[in-house]
């Protein structure tokens, strides 16, 4: 990452990340959205960095989740990520 963008992610991550690990909408706001998988979609994670399956795992099973769902599955070639 670039200066810019590290110090943008360090500072998003301090304010919207939530002590069990999991990604909120923002910092005053802790409730489901289906973007929060987007980054997820985009692989601006890594793959091992456990608030991406934490937050995975807290929009899983959301009905308004499932076209977005289906995209992941798309972008990163991985039928795990689609809705059981």
């Amino acid at each position: 990452m670039c200066g810019l963008a590290e110090a943008v992610f360090v500072e998003t991550r301090h304010r919207c990340l939530r002590a069990d690990g999991r990604w909120r909408r923002a910092a005053d706001d802790d409730g489901p959205e289906a973007a929060l998988l987007t980054p997820l979609a985009r692989c601006c994670l890594s793959a091992d960095d456990p608030s991406s399956a934490t937050t995975h795992h807290f929009i899983e099973g959301r009905p308004f989740v499932h076209a977005l769902q289906l995209e992941c599955a798309v972008r990163l070639n991985d039928a795990s990520t689609l809705p059981h």
